[in-house]
């Protein structure tokens, strides 16, 4: 499952997971988000990114209007602590608590409604990838 960008050809979409993904990893879902907070990012503020998950259990976090060295990936395997909320809209906003050597590391998203139509299906699908890949994580 892809994200919804590859049918716009997204060609920084597809660098930049490329980049992270580890030998024979694929991408199990990618999606638009917004992040709240994201831990290592900033301390405050919010900012437009893409989140993917891997088949290695990774959660890849890219925000795009910062340049790379603010792109991280925690495993999930790693989570203390999931948390799922589903907005009236659609959205879905996620809580993810990390432990990393000593340090605690909060990741707080929304993913984001597409307004385009032919890609709005597949943003739906792709949310709903996403929140049922999480809660088997729960």
């Amino acid at each position: 499952i892809m994200a919804a960008y590859e049918k716009l050809d997204d060609e920084s979409m597809k660098k930049w997971y490329s980049r992270y993904l580890m030998p024979g990893e694929n991408v199990i879902v990618a999606v638009a988000v917004v992040y709240s907070n994201a831990g290592l990012f900033l301390n405050s503020g919010s900012f437009s990114g893409y989140l993917a998950i891997t088949d290695g259990d990774r959660i890849l976090c890219h925000n795009r209007d910062i340049k790379g060295e603010n792109d991280f990936y925690f495993y999930l395997m790693n989570a203390k602590k999931i948390k799922l909320k589903r907005s009236i809209f659609g959205n879905l906003s996620v809580f993810i608590v990390f432990s990393k050597e000593r340090k605690k590391i909060k990741l707080k998203f929304k993913t984001v409604k597409i307004l385009v139509p032919e890609l709005r299906q597949q943003n739906e699908k792709n949310i709903n990838d996403l929140e049922t890949f999480l809660k088997s994580k729960v």
